[in-house]
């Protein structure tokens, strides 16, 4: 009986120590593999963004990591190849690619539309980025600024516009014009800045007209009609008008009245 139970506890003293021994050939087996597997950084470095800075018009921006891995590992939490940030700075992920492990860094920043306005009042034309404007107006330029986003110019025109004048006058012995007095015909010529700022210039043809007089001698017979008044006595008759100048005429008759005689 007794020797039954020394061979039994021989036997389970043998199962347990086999075990331990497969216990710990599978605990080096792993440690084997797992040191045979263990994810080391790539000998060459590899550019995963292909820049070190992105700019971005937008207020959200992707970034991507271009070259094609078996995971990746975002300094903002994210495993995907593609991600989208909304803040300025630096941005860093790990990427595995072939059981080894790139780790790689990219600078986001963020640049603005830019918009301006201008103002102009000006005579006659603009000329405004490569086009010439005639016409008041609102006009709008679009292009990119410095930072490579959309600029937009938006011009508020007003367009005013010389003047010019040409005027006849007639005048008896002189006339005065724009500070000058003229006494003899004229043509000339008066540049000044209109109400608008604009040049202009305003022509005068001048005539000058003198007074004028005449003298008439006259015989008749019982009557005279003279300028529409009707002599029956000989004397010195004076008649005032205006000449084709505007000037005072003197004309004077010197009449004879004679007498019918039986």
């Amino acid at each position: 009986m007794s020797l039954s139970v020394s061979i039994v506890q021989t036997s389970k003293l043998h199962n347990m120590k086999k075990n331990l021994y497969f216990f710990l050939l599978l605990m080096i087996t792993a440690v084997v593999v797992n040191a045979q597997t263990a994810l080391t950084p790539c000998a060459s470095q590899v550019d995963l963004f292909g820049t070190d800075t992105i700019r971005s018009c937008d207020a959200v921006t992707d970034l991507s990591i271009i070259v094609p891995a078996t995971s990746y590992q975002w300094s903002t939490g994210e495993t995907t190849q593609h991600v989208q940030v909304a803040t300025q700075g630096w941005y860093h992920c790990v990427a595995v690619l072939n059981n080894c492990t790139v780790d790689d860094s990219v600078f986001v920043l963020f640049n603005q539309p830019t918009s301006s306005v201008l103002y102009a009042e000006v005579c006659d034309q603009f000329y405004w980025n490569g086009v010439n404007y005639t016409q008041s107006g609102t006009y709008t330029y679009n292009t990119l600024n410095a930072q490579g986003c959309d600029s937009t110019a938006t011009l508020l025109l007003t367009i005013n516009h010389r003047t010019s004048s040409y005027q006849y006058v007639t005048a008896c012995n002189s006339y005065t014009w724009n500070g000058y007095t003229f006494y003899s015909r004229a043509i000339v010529t008066f540049y000044f800045t209109n109400a608008a700022g604009c040049d202009s210039a305003a022509t005068l043809n001048l005539t000058i007209g003198r007074p004028t007089a005449s003298f008439s001698i006259a015989s008749s017979c019982d009557s005279y009609t003279w300028n529409n008044s009707t002599y029956t006595q000989s004397g010195t008759y004076t008649y005032h008008t205006l000449n084709r100048y505007g000037c005072d005429s003197t004309a004077t008759l010197i009449l004879t009245i004679k007498s019918a005689t039986a």
